[in-house]
């Protein structure tokens, strides 16, 4: 199993910003084949 984590700088309040973030992060990690993508908490609130 592939996990992968990720640490990112979110905005507070910037659930639009941070959702694409996230979305960015998450295609990186099928290109890197994971099984599995953890975010931080609050990774989409900020």
């Amino acid at each position: 199993m592939r996990v992968g984590t990720v640490q990112m700088r979110n905005g507070a309040g910037d659930k639009a910003g941070n959702l694409k973030r996230m979305l960015d992060y998450i295609q990186r990690g099928i290109e890197a084949r994971c099984d599995l993508l953890c975010f931080s908490e609050l990774a989409l609130n900020g």
